[in-house]
């Protein structure tokens, strides 16, 4: 498994039955999507809660090796200047790309950045 950044934004109704954050393992998502809060069915009926999103942007790699000492697996960004912090990390040839996906279409309190790793 390798980094994935991802620009989301939280959605009421999902878009893709992929994209969706357990609220166990997302509990820093409560306080501010409470309103967002669902609850889905597996085939085998059993449910799960948590959050449906739509990906705004994605960005699979390219970021400086001293990234994976800044961050952790599984970490959210919610602010600009915590995006802008990230931007230092990421490695000059996605510098472009990553400004037009993530810092242009960034809008703190609406959508948020989710890595992984």
């Amino acid at each position: 498994m390798g980094l994935d950044i991802s620009l989301i934004n939280i959605v009421r109704k999902p878009t893709d039955e992929l994209c969706w954050l357990n609220s166990d393992e997302s509990p820093e998502l409560l306080s501010s999507y409470k309103d967002f809060f669902s609850e889905r069915t597996h085939e085998d009926g059993t449910k799960e809660q948590g959050y449906w999103y739509e990906e705004l942007a994605y960005q699979r790699k390219g970021v400086l090796k001293s990234f994976y000492d800044k961050y952790d697996a599984d970490e959210f960004i919610f602010t600009e200047p915590e995006l802008l912090t990230l931007n230092q990390y990421i490695h000059p040839d996605n510098k472009l790309t990553f400004h037009v996906d993530f810092l242009d279409k960034f809008n703190e309190g609406s959508n948020f950045v989710m890595m992984g790793y």
